[in-house]
């Protein structure tokens, strides 16, 4: 099980780089903080992601931006 979450991850990851997030963003934080900076990419994903999660975590995208933002923060000092 954890071997596949990774693979999802960096799947997650690649498409991300490959869309232009910021490094070491998936597509979940980065649609929450495109919405944040009210831009049309965020505002269109984020409901949708949130939706699919919705079951496992509620406010998905909002959590791994939280997450992203302080594991980026400690990953570069």
């Amino acid at each position: 099980m954890a071997r596949t979450f990774n693979i999802l991850v960096a799947i997650d990851l690649l498409l991300a780089a490959i869309v232009g997030c910021k490094r070491n963003e998936t597509l979940s934080a980065a649609a929450f903080s495109t919405e944040q900076d009210s831009k049309f990419w965020g505002k269109f994903w984020r409901p949708k992601i949130d939706a699919i999660f919705r079951r496992w975590q509620p406010d998905h995208c909002r959590i791994q931006w939280e997450f992203e933002t302080k594991w980026n923060r400690n990953f570069n000092e």
